[in-house]
């Protein structure tokens, strides 16, 4: 076989090679396609399955518990909002399972003791609407509800299991790829190897030979160089000419060098220009997702206090009872008030670039406590303050007062049922910066288990206690803003501490924001 062939064979393998190299990278490339698109089919299957909890059971024993204290078709609505959303929730949930081959039968099971027990709170209702109390008190301690519960909950288990085992499956599935490509491309790196080395020794050869063809022609160069020399004057009155016609071209081109150098400075100060205005819509469309949050999650305390006076209001007939309630509507209202006037100073100060003013710590606790007054006094909270060490500093106020109230309702929230709650609030100095601590004897967070998710949006780790999962992402998303950073520390059964650093920033600096 000539020296040439083997070249050829062994370009033509190492293509082979790449070629294959191409294709299991590409098949790579599905592998993790097909994963991720599992990874989002389960995690949304997660979501659905706890809709199942908040939308259907707890929809269906809310309307009970509701229309039993007080019959009326609008308490007793969350019942029919259960009815109407059950099949669909539960169709959401079985369709990509079944995709998956997982056994449905413990899910449909479970789907048809939801429609049991969504038909029994319906049989529930009617006993009161018949006025057959004592009935439905036999009935309603049964509890069947917790039944229920358990059922779910072990449910929910095999799903969660099955969940993580088509995710190890489909990594295993990635690494073998992966595996395989290796060896392909420690394959292509032996046959490389060699074939540089041999090319390049070829390549030496005919070097060394191409030196001697070279000696050869010197040679017959020597008898040209007579006839070179005539050439060359003529060249070189050419090349005078041409010389001259090449300045000209030349200041031509500096003209036009210049031309372009003017157009590109006004195309780079039009780009930043851009820049600047995209960083300022980007800015402003954040302080609107800010905005809208603090809107939606503080105006709901002194509203839901609102509600639920109204709702004793028309339970009682005693007069003095009523007065009271008037005065606690009243109290409620304002505080109501008072958080919007809060929100307008903040659509106030984003209209201007002087966001920062001196926030005193105290007077912002105060207004949370107030806000959160009815659940202190019904938990009998022990809530403790101690400022001496950084009293103020500059920042935006709304924000501040936010945060406080956000940490301070969690803690009461998330209370031990087993003691009295304690809630301690400090502020130290820390370097350049100053520490706000907020520590609760509460129930506490498991943060081997959720910590990477506790600042989610709409993540809740306690399923027996009601929230959104939104004042944790709103502290964190709020102190981002300030140019601060949080962070957490947490036991189980004991208590939380939350930690956040905040800049004292100056009235020179406060136009971040």
């Amino acid at each position: 076989m000539g020296v040439n062939m083997r070249i050829y064979l062994a370009v033509a393998t190492i293509t082979l090679l790449l070629v294959l190299d191409i294709t299991f990278t590409q098949h790579n490339n599905t592998i993790l396609h097909e994963s991720l698109a599992l990874q989002a089919e389960t995690e949304q299957v997660k979501v659905y399955y706890d809709h199942i909890s908040r939308l259907v059971i707890h929809s269906a024993d809310i309307g009970l518990r509701g229309y039993a204290l007080l019959p009326e078709e609008r308490l007793g609505s969350p019942m029919n909002n259960a009815t109407a959303w059950k099949d669909s929730i539960f169709d959401k949930v079985e369709a990509p399972l079944k995709k998956m081959h997982y056994d449905l039968t413990e899910l449909r099971a479970l789907r048809d003791s939801v429609n049991a027990y969504v038909a029994f709170t319906f049989y529930m209702r009617h006993l009161i609407d018949e006025g057959r109390r004592d009935e439905f008190n036999k009935l309603f301690n049964e509890d069947r509800g917790a039944r229920l519960w358990y059922q779910y909950e072990q449910c929910e288990n095999h799903i969660e299991a099955f969940a993580d085992k088509v995710h190890a499956d489909e990594h295993a599935r990635y690494e073998a790829a992966l595996t395989r490509n290796l060896w392909l491309q420690i394959l292509l790196f032996i046959l490389c190897v060699p074939t540089l080395l041999y090319t390049a020794w070829h390549t030496r050869q005919s070097f060394m030979l191409g030196q001697k063809l070279h000696e050869a022609e010197a040679s017959r160069n020597i008898i040209l160089m007579d006839q070179n020399m005539m050439l060359e004057r003529q060249v070189q009155l050419r090349t005078r000419e041409l010389a001259a016609q090449n300045e000209e071209i030349i200041a031509q081109a500096e003209e036009l060098a210049t031309h372009r150098d003017h157009l590109e400075a006004e195309v780079h100060a039009r780009t930043h220009a851009l820049e600047q205005n995209n960083r300022e819509l980007i800015d402003q469309n954040h302080q609107l997702e800010q905005f809208s949050f603090i809107a939606a999650h503080n105006l709901r305390a002194p509203l839901a206090r609102i509600m639920g006076i109204a709702t004793l209001l028309e339970l009682t007939e005693d007069k003095e009872e009523q007065n009271a309630l008037r005065e606690q509507i009243l109290t409620s209202a304002n505080d109501l008030d008072e958080v919007i006037k809060d929100l307008n100073v903040i659509l106030e100060l984003r209209r201007n670039t002087g966001n920062f003013s001196l926030v005193d710590f105290q007077t912002s606790l105060e207004r949370a406590e107030k806000m959160l007054t009815r659940e202190l006094e019904q938990t009998d909270a022990r809530l403790v303050s101690d400022f001496t060490a950084a009293p103020q500093l500059y920042a935006v106020a709304p924000y501040i007062d936010s945060i406080l109230f956000n940490l301070v309702s969690n803690a009461l929230k998330y209370r031990s049922p087993e003691r009295t709650p304690a809630i301690h609030v400090r502020t130290i100095h820390h370097d350049d910066m100053i520490l706000l601590t907020v520590t609760d004897n509460g129930l506490g967070i498991d943060l081997q288990k959720h910590g990477k998710d506790i600042f989610n949006l709409y993540k809740r780790f306690h399923r027996k206690i009601d929230g959104k999962g939104l004042g944790l992402y709103l502290v964190r998303s709020q102190v981002t803003a300030m140019g601060g950073k949080i962070e957490v520390e947490s036991t189980p059964g004991e208590g939380t501490t939350f930690k956040i650093y905040l800049r004292n920033a100056t009235p020179l600096n406060t136009d971040r924001i």
